[in-house]
């Protein structure tokens, strides 16, 4: 697993805001492209609505990172560098 810092809280607040701007606008697309191919979905429709969703995984992924969410899954009382994966 790669461990990812962000130093600044303005890398923080772009990072969270493209997160953002994946989540609604994938959400969004995939939203449309169902309502518009409902029943008609061929395999490359199909592969579409996979990249979007995927595009909305991404971006929560980058909402977890700059939110540093990540800190509170840590155990009580743990130093931060005793989770890192290298």
């Amino acid at each position: 697993m790669v461990k990812i810092r962000l130093h600044s809280r303005v890398a923080s607040l772009v990072v969270s805001v493209l997160g953002a701007a994946y989540v609604i606008l994938g959400l969004t697309l995939l939203a449309w492209y169902l309502a518009d191919t409902w029943g008609t979905a061929g395999m490359l429709d199909r592969a579409m609505q996979f990249m979007l969703v995927v595009a909305v995984i991404t971006g929560a992924w980058f909402i977890y990172i700059a939110g540093g969410w990540h800190q509170f899954l840590r155990p009580r009382g743990s130093h931060p560098e005793q989770h890192v994966v290298r």
